[in-house]
């Protein structure tokens, strides 16, 4: 509902009720927008009411459709599966063979638990917003891992994290004390 009510003949205006006291000479219909902020008064033709519910109509179904994509049950709205060049030939991976996705030198590589890795053309963040949160967890800037990966957890001066995967990288993977309780909590849920 958006509050509005569309009475295009001013005897109907005129039947309004009070804005004020039952009693009162102010109404909806006949007030000025100087003592009555909450009335308005909008002439329009037929044609553009009927241009104005239709275009209602079709905002409000996608942005319907949107929140039932957005409040899909058990992650069937995230990507499967994700498609690599590997040479001059393309291989499917399905998101659960994924250890981790990693960025190095202005690249994304995703890496499968066979330890082997592909160059992925998005960013993390793009990459981040694909896969199902309940599954996949950014660790810093620099590394988006899949919950399976992860084979131990060591707590390190300061609160930090440190975390070893599978398979194995050859750089320390940290996380900040600040992400350390929400990380903890991922992994607990």
């Amino acid at each position: 509902m958006t509050g509005l009510i569309l009475i295009s003949r001013k005897e109907a205006l005129a039947k309004l009720k009070p804005a004020f006291a039952a009693n009162g000479c102010v109404t909806a219909g006949n007030s000025s927008g100087l003592n009555d902020g909450a009335c308005a008064v909008y002439i329009t033709s037929e044609a553009a009411i009927k241009k104005y519910e239709s275009l209602k109509q079709y905002f409000a179904s996608n942005f319907k459709n949107l929140l039932n994509w957005q409040q899909q049950p058990n992650g069937s709205g995230y990507k499967k599966r994700f498609l690599v060049k590997r040479g001059v030939d393309y291989i499917s991976i399905k998101t659960e063979e994924i250890a981790y996705f990693y960025a190095t030198h202005k690249l994304v590589c995703l890496v499968d638990s066979n330890n082997q890795k592909y160059i992925l053309d998005q960013s993390l963040t793009d990459i981040e917003k694909q896969l199902d949160p309940a599954l996949f967890y950014r660790v810093n800037r620099k590394f988006l891992l899949q919950m399976n990966a992860i084979k131990r957890i060591k707590s390190s001066p300061k609160s930090k994290l440190l975390l070893e995967v599978f398979p194995p990288v050859n750089e320390e993977i940290s996380i900040s004390p600040e992400n350390a309780t929400a990380f903890k909590d991922w992994m607990g849920h």
